[in-house]
């Protein structure tokens, strides 16, 4: 296979994580333009109305945009209105500025994705893992590196400055073994771009990302020196943890925020430069091979939620910002998804795999990662891999305690033995339905939802099994 057919493969499946479907095969939308935008306007006007909307939407055709409207406000205090040219921050959106860096790297030939970290950076803190992880298993979240890299908020001022909250940590287990999302391996990817260009990562996705995309208003800037047209992000939630009241008094997220992005994420971009970003990558402008498969990639934070859907039926874009916490934008990329047919049933809804077997795929989401998570120790039918699930990936219930959806799991396993996936039926970045087939002939519907914001823990799982 000639090289460049190899590394089309290779980015295929890396740089566009998420891709579906082809945009040259895109089946047609259930709804024509103008009942589209009508809407979409209907929509949007009702939840700004009630403040339930706060940033930007951007609906392009062909690459054109055809809905392009700002809403609410980017700072409260000073009542300045969103605009839209307003940037944001587009929280772990920013993963792909990182996945397109390490793709031209490695097309260049200054990196390898099967070689370890110890390849282009040998004095990695902790040696056994420089020597174990590679590349492309840190691109794929199944390194094994991890660690909480949302502590110590106004000391973060750069990629490097990350490091130091997890590298000495163990792996989370052996690499290539299982899938777990890492935004600490993210950080080690932004510094393995730094060493192997020679520049800092903010340096060089500035000059080999944002500038040949003319991403005139995207950046990693800081929080307490944002330019004039970044939105500040606006949280219900509270520092030290708690589910967030929807009738809490909205404030400003900065101490729960970290002082600047990092390859990880939390850059700040507005949703004609996002636009920009898909139109650059369709065109091969950054160096990658061209691929035009569908994706659909999410980022959400405290203060801070956005999507951006590329390609879906019809040839449209969907790029929803806001400045609110998550799920704010689901309520409108959920509908207008729908309404396109692009969440109903059939192969525009598989995802690439997060874990699970069969022929469908789970999305690469928080909540797709959760289910895959849960799949794999139900399947495992070790009860203790299953309390190991509940006890550190579930929001602790004081009236299901785990020993009690333990006995429960145990009799759903007798009576259906192991799942496959067989349908991916719903999914929205924090909610996700899912057909699977027992090995004893049942089959049965799982939804599983995650908290909106990170660690994205599951927040409920309802099964409905059919007989």
């Amino acid at each position: 296979m000639p090289p460049v057919h190899r590394r089309a493969r290779l980015l295929g499946s890396i740089v566009f994580a998420l891709s579906v479907a082809s945009l040259a095969n895109a089946q047609a939308p259930k709804i024509g333009t103008d009942e589209l935008l009508a809407r979409l306007t209907t929509l949007a006007d009702s939840l700004a109305t009630r403040d339930a909307l706060s940033g930007v939407i951007l609906v392009a055709k062909d690459g054109q945009p055809i809905f392009e409207h700002a809403y609410g406000l980017a700072d409260r205090e000073s009542r300045r209105a969103n605009t839209v040219g307003t940037s944001f921050n587009v929280s772990s959106i920013g993963k792909r500025f990182t996945q397109v860096a390490i793709g031209q790297l490695e097309a260049a030939g200054k990196v390898h994705l099967d070689s370890t970290i110890a390849s282009v950076w040998p004095d990695y803190p902790n040696h056994d893992v420089a020597r174990t992880v590679t590349i492309r298993e840190l691109l794929e979240h199944r390194s094994g590196v991890g660690g909480n890299i949302f502590q110590r908020f106004a000391t973060l001022r750069s990629n490097s400055d990350y490091l130091p909250l997890f590298a000495n940590e163990p792996l989370h287990f052996a690499p290539g073994t299982r899938e777990e999302y890492s935004n600490a391996g993210y950080v080690v990817l932004g510094e393995i771009v730094a060493r192997a260009s020679g520049e800092s990562y903010y340096r060089y996705v500035q000059k080999l990302v944002f500038d040949p995309a003319a991403m005139t208003s995207s950046g990693y800037f800081a929080r307490d020196s944002l330019p004039s047209f970044a939105a500040i992000g606006y949280t219900r939630q509270r520092a030290g943890g708690g589910d967030a009241s929807p009738t809490a008094p909205l404030l400003r997220a900065e101490s729960m925020q970290p002082n600047r992005g990092s390859a990880a994420g939390g850059a700040y971009s507005s949703a004609r430069d996002l636009l920009k970003f898909i139109l650059a990558n369709r065109a091969g402008t950054l160096g990658l091979p061209v691929d035009l498969r569908r994706s659909i990639v999410a980022g959400g934070s405290p203060g801070s939620n956005g999507v951006v859907a590329e390609g879906l039926p019809g040839g449209y874009d969907l790029i929803v910002l806001e400045n609110l916490d998550p799920p704010a934008a689901d309520a409108i990329v959920q509908p207008v998804m729908s309404w396109l047919g692009a969440a109903g049933p059939g192969p525009a809804r598989r995802n690439a795999a997060a874990g699970a077997t069969g022929a469908a795929k789970l999305p690469d989401s928080p909540v797709g990662r959760i289910a895959a998570h849960y799949l794999r120790a139900y399947n495992s039918g070790e009860s203790d891999s299953v309390r190991r699930f509940f006890d550190t990936e579930a929001v602790s219930d004081s009236t299901r305690p785990t020993a009690l959806r333990v006995e429960r799991y145990k009799a759903i396993y007798a009576d259906n033995g192991k799942l496959e996936l067989a349908t991916v039926d719903e999914a929205t970045p924090t909610s996700l339905t899912v057909t699977v087939n027992g090995a004893q002939g049942h089959s049965m519907s799982m939804t599983f939802t995650v908290e909106p914001a990170e660690p994205h823990r599951l927040a409920s799982l309802q099964l409905n099994i059919s007989r």
